[in-house]
């Protein structure tokens, strides 16, 4: 009984390492875009506000600034050409594989391969899900909305992945928009609690 207790927390801390390790590969490999895009963000900004002598809103320009920022480093990781350091940089292109059957990927990394089945659910849900928090904070939207700005979104970079060497796969469609409604449920509990605060201090 220990053995098997053992052996289930020794199999949970390596699942968790492996998914850390993921995780940071992918923030180190984005950092650069989004930096990138967040400079030039700023410096469009800076010359459209002077020419059209318009005020910004702090409130608005901030969170859409780290949307595009966000949104520029998830496309380095899913739609832009593999870069790769090898004698010079190479960019890699061309074909991918094509999954069109629903949940195929899904059911068969859970019954063969459990860590690569927990890197894909997870990655592809909370990957998404300041799509779905970002574009009601910015634009106002509800659900509905909001949800189908994040299936065409991905959809868009399913596409793209046919022409950078990247898996084409409806199981990452699905994912990634139940990623963008449980963000857009997150941004409602957040407004949620704001506004009950607010209303409590005015009492």
């Amino acid at each position: 009984m220990l053995e098997n207790i053992r052996a289930i927390l020794v199999h949970i801390w390596r699942l968790k390492e492996i998914i850390m390790d993921r995780i940071f590969g992918y923030i180190s490999y984005m950092m650069p875009f989004m930096l990138i895009a967040l400079v030039i963000y700023i410096i469009i900004r800076l010359i459209v506000v002077k020419k059209r002598k318009k005020r910004i809103s702090i409130k608005r320009e901030i969170p859409l600034m780290l949307f595009i920022s966000y949104i520029t480093g998830l496309l380095s990781i899913t739609a832009f050409p593999k870069v790769v350091f090898n004698d010079g940089i190479r960019l890699v292109v061309g074909p991918g594989s094509v999954n069109l059957i629903p949940f195929r990927t899904i059911v068969t990394y859970f019954d063969e391969r459990f860590i690569i089945f927990a890197i894909l659910f997870a990655g592809n849900i909370v990957m998404f899900m300041p799509v779905g928090f970002f574009v009601p904070l910015i634009w106002k939207k509800g659900p509905l909305f909001t949800t189908m700005c994040g299936l065409l979104f991905s959809l868009f970079i399913e596409i793209s992945q046919q022409f950078v060497v990247r898996n084409t796969d409806i199981d990452d469609l699905i994912l990634n928009t139940f990623g963008v409604y449980l963000g857009y449920l997150l941004y409602a509990a957040a407004k949620h609690i704001i506004n009950r605060s607010k209303k409590s201090e005015e009492l």
